[in-house]
């Protein structure tokens, strides 16, 4: 890229200042990359056309110039093992921030040492291997949210995984947020049908409390769930059915936690 001097022009259009590269006028060729993000005027000053370093030239006038350097810490994975990687050179990373590990892989900046950081891998680790490059994001864990997610199946980042295409979602939420207080809380005033005669005859449920089932293995916990699932979709489904602009459906969502055998 020839240099560029237009800070110190002269009238004619002609250098003041000598040094290398400059052939009595201030710009000859314009290297693209360097003005693809700044907006200029071009004017043209004249010159010689007999001599081709004095040819007719182009004064550039700035009206404006935006930087658009970013910034981005790149690191190295330097073990892996156990669905847990190691990454040295990440300089400016949050606790519980997402990285980028490649190949659409996403990982989560758990343990900040000195030398490296531990990122837990939420994919695939088969697919890294060491050396590999790892990029920080600059956002916490965070999923998408909204009614498109009803219905679908997803992984732990709200990545669909059944084949339907992707979350009709524009909206994330982050995973690790402080609860609102008691205080500020709504009042429980709906009860929740599980669908379970005895249960519901016995142990009231509002919307918006926590209830805990406690059992040994293979008592039928599971069960109480998916039966307490199945009947809010059939009296969502009546209540649209019927037109009643009054019922708040109840909307389930059901996450599985296996363990790695």
């Amino acid at each position: 890229m020839t240099r560029l001097c237009f800070p110190h022009q002269s009238g004619n259009g002609r250098c003041q200042q000598e040094h290398s590269g400059c052939f009595g006028h201030c710009r000859t060729t314009i290297d693209p990359a360097w003005t693809s993000n700044s907006s200029v005027a071009l004017n043209d000053v004249g010159g010689s056309d007999s001599d081709p370093r004095t040819a007719p030239i182009t004064r550039l006038t700035w009206l404006s110039a935006r930087a658009a350097v970013a910034r981005q810490s790149v690191g190295v994975i330097r073990e892996i093992g156990d669905g847990v990687a190691r990454v040295e050179g990440l300089s400016d990373v949050m606790l519980n921030e997402m990285l980028d590990l490649g190949r659409g892989i996403t990982g989560l900046a758990l343990s900040l040492e000195e030398t490296d950081v531990g990122v837990v891998i939420l994919g695939d680790d088969t697919q890294l291997e060491e050396g590999g490059e790892v990029r920080a994001t600059g956002k916490l864990l965070q999923v998408p949210v909204g009614r498109g997610l009803l219905g679908r199946v997803v992984n732990t980042l709200g990545e669909p995984l059944d084949g339907k295409g992707r979350i009709a979602s524009d909206v994330a939420y982050p995973v690790e947020k402080i609860a609102s207080g008691i205080m500020r809380r709504r009042p429980i005033s709906q009860p929740v049908q599980t669908g379970i005669m005895a249960i519901d005859a016995m142990i009231p449920i509002g919307r918006g409390q926590r209830e805990l089932i406690i059992g040994d293995r293979t008592t039928g916990k599971t069960t109480i769930c998916i039966d307490t699932i199945i009947s809010q979709a059939r009296l969502n489904a009546a209540a649209e059915a019927a037109g009643d602009a009054e019922y708040r459906p109840l909307y389930c969502i059901y996450v599985a936690i296996g363990q790695k055998q």
